[in-house]
């Protein structure tokens, strides 16, 4: 049997908290939200989409970004990616385009969470639309990316 690359793992890890954070979002918005909304009375639903919001960005904000910018951090330094090459055509390009959209996704996600604590519905609905639109865009980046 063949040994795992330590940059196999890294990358790996990279994958898996992508997945499960553009998952999560996917699953929460297509999967959770229409249910609660045809099962669930006004306040019942309400909390438990509150509720179930707090848990999702604690997992993001404590362990899926930390593995992100880790693993995405080393994964650059492997391959060479220098700040200037973030000016270039081509890989460095396209991966400061990525960054920067994960940081607008995380912008428009707090907003989310912001709009509809303080009862804004439309709003937070149309930035969490924005949000899952931005991460599947990064997961798109991220796919063109692989060398």
């Amino acid at each position: 049997m063949r040994t795992i690359d330590p940059w196999t793992l890294v990358r790996f890890l990279h994958v898996l908290a992508a997945t499960v954070w553009v998952g999560g979002q996917l699953a929460l918005s297509g999967l959770v939200v229409p249910v609660l909304r045809r099962r669930a009375g006004l306040g019942e639903r309400s909390e438990l989409a509150t509720e179930m919001g707090r848990r999702f960005g604690i997992l993001t904000a404590a362990g899926l970004f930390p593995v992100l910018l880790a693993t995405g951090l080393a994964m650059s330094y492997r391959y060479g990616v220098q700040l200037e090459g973030f000016q270039t055509y081509g890989y460095g390009a396209t991966l400061a385009v990525k960054v920067t959209l994960v940081f607008v996704v995380l912008a428009l996600a707090a907003g989310h969470g912001i709009a509809t604590q303080r009862g804004g519905a439309r709003l937070g609905r149309a930035l969490a639309v924005g949000s899952l639109a931005g991460s599947v865009v990064i997961v798109l980046l991220a796919v063109s990316l692989v060398p």
